[in-house]
Parts: structure tokens; sequence; C-alpha cells
């Protein structure tokens, strides 16, 4: 029986389409409400905990409806089982299910959002849910949205937004739903549509990701040959493995090396997850390699 639906689990069902009803929109009511139910082979196999089974969406009954679907059967002649259930009006189901306070929530987000951003409204129709998890933030999450309309394209890195009440890490860890909401908000003109996902997300939004005349230094594989016997090991789940695009066609080769454990001391003995800290590198070895730039 445990693989039916129980009452309790008809109030655990999600509340998107009723957060989206609070707003005036979909669903239609009544509302339907998903019930796993048994089968006819499960009336043979398992006559007395069909009936139990019914028994307690029956005792559950009143604020949601069962709809009823007859099945004759072979052996047990008719018999009447839950086919459905449905609630009748919105009060009813944010009263029931426990939603009250979020709809209520969610209706204040969607105003605050709809005064300053109306091209949010189809986002937040589809995305009721993400919405509701970011109420304690969302202010937050509008004040961001309105320093980019009014700097497009600024130049600044990321850890440079002055934004008053919003500190950058909190841009940096919603950098995803930021996104989303940016691309709504923002005109074309506005983002570099090329740059796409999390990782170029300074790039689309015009925030700056490097000095175009910085130039690195000591990435170069005869650095940490040189320094071979002060060699670290890097923590497995520490280490660096991505694809880094901004690497010069000199230091990729030597950052494949360490990715992969290729990079081996110079007698030829192997060395895994190298970690070279820049402190132990020798300052004489620094100056030789400035007064050569």
């Amino acid at each position: 029986m445990s693989s039916w639906t129980t009452p309790a689990q008809l109030r655990e069902q999600d509340s998107g389409a009723l957060l989206r009803a609070r707003l005036g929109e979909e669903p239609d009511f009544p509302l339907a409400l998903k019930l796993k139910k048994p089968g006819s082979a499960d009336l043979a196999a398992r006559f007395e905990a069909v009936r139990q089974w019914i028994r307690q969406l029956q005792d559950g009954e009143g604020p949601y409806r069962l709809a009823w679907k007859e099945i004759n059967h072979r052996q047990l002649g008719r018999n009447q089982i839950p086919d459905g259930a449905s609630i009748d009006n919105l009060d009813t189901a944010l009263g029931w299910l426990g939603k009250r306070r979020e709809a209520e929530r969610f209706a204040s987000l969607a105003d605050a959002s709809l005064s300053r951003f109306p091209e949010l409204h189809p986002w937040r129709l589809r995305h009721p849910l993400r919405a509701l998890e970011q109420a304690g933030h969302w202010h937050k999450v509008l004040l961001v949205l309105a320093w980019f309309q009014t700097h497009p394209r600024s130049g600044l890195y990321l850890r440079q937004l002055d934004i008053g009440g919003v500190d950058t890490k909190f841009i940096e860890q919603r950098r995803g739903l930021l996104g989303e909401l940016l691309d709504r908000v923002l005109p074309g003109a506005d983002l570099d549509t090329e740059a796409r996902g999390v990782r170029a997300f300074d790039r689309r939004y015009g925030l700056r990701a490097h000095l175009p005349h910085a130039h690195s230094l000591l990435m170069d594989r005869a650095t940490p040959l040189e320094h071979h016997g002060l060699w670290g090991e890097e923590l497995a789940d520490k280490r660096c493995t991505a694809d880094l695009q901004r690497l010069t066609v000199a230091e990729r080769p030597l950052y494949q090396e360490l990715r992969d454990d290729l990079l081996a001391h110079p007698d030829g003995r192997p060395a895994s997850r190298v970690r070279l800290e820049q402190e132990h590198i020798r300052f004489g070895w620094l100056k030789r390699r400035l007064a050569a730039l």
C-alpha cells in the first residue's frame, strides 16, 4: 500500500500551480491532485490493503473530493475505487495544503517585481517556486537588476560593484538566477550574446574579467622544474581541473601536465598533484624574470 497516494501525500504536492493561481493565472478549478492508485490486479492480490487505502482516503475527504471508478473483476465482481482527487477552489486548496502564507508572500514578491520589472512576469509564472526560494533576498535581487539597468556594460570587476545593501558574494553565488533575469530586463544591445553560462557571466553582462594589458609571470615550465625540491601535493578536492581560457600558448602545455599528473621530476621520478607555493620561489629567480620583461 506504500506505493499508493495517502491523504498526507496529497497535502505535500507541488504548490507551483497554486502560486500561479494566486496571481489570477492558471490553473482552472477544480484542481486535480495526483493520485497513485491500485489497479485491478491489486484487487485480487491485496484486496484488504486496497480496502484500507480507500478508507484512509475517505476519512480524509472534505477539503478534497474523490472521483470513483468501477472495476469489474472476474472473481471479485464490481468494485468502486478512487480514480482521482480534486479541490474545488483556490481558498480551500491554499488552506488545506498549508500554502496560504507562501501564496501571500509570492503575491507580494510579484507586486514588487511587476512595478519595477514587468518583463519578469512570464518568468515568475514559469518558476514560482524558484522565486519563492529567494523570498528573503528578493529585494536584493531587484537591486542588482536595477544596477545593471543603469550601468550597462560598466567594465568594472564584479568585486567593484557598489550596490547599497548587496555584497558581491551575493551576486557570485546567484549568477545563474541573475543571468536568467538579466536576460529578460536588459536590452539586447547590453548583452554579449556569444557568452553563455555561469562562467561567462562577467563577459555577457559587460563586467571586466581581466586587464587586457596584464601579463602573467612564472607560469612557465622552467619555474616548477627549477624548484622541484620544494614541490608539495595538492589536495584532491582542491585542485583545479577546469579548462582555463586565458592561458598563453606557452602556459597551456604546463597546465595540462599538472592537471593530468604528467609533470615529473628532472630525474624522471613521477609526481602527482604537484603544488608549488609562490613563497617557495627563490627571490633571485623572480628578479631575473622581472629584469627580462
